[in-house]
């Protein structure tokens, strides 16, 4: 059994990224909980080639509302 697997599911926040041929949000609700999502309309399976714009303003917009959790950081 792959170690993802025995440690069950995602106990925290997931962001969650992809086209909308693709699977991406979808696809992590399906094990997770807690999931922020974005889906870009124009783009497919690999929105970093068809859409690297897109992906890194989404990235960064998905990572910067989650909590930091490293010691001395704010939560």
């Amino acid at each position: 059994m792959p170690a993802a697997a025995a440690a069950g599911p995602p106990t925290g926040p997931v962001p969650a990224a992809g086209g909308e041929r693709g699977s991406g949000e979808h696809a992590m609700r399906r094990v997770a909980d807690d999931v922020t999502g974005a889906v870009d309309p124009g783009a497919g399976h690999f929105p970093p080639e068809e859409a690297p714009e897109w992906t890194a303003r989404t990235l960064v917009g998905l990572f910067a509302r989650r909590p930091a959790t490293q010691e001395g950081q704010e939560q």
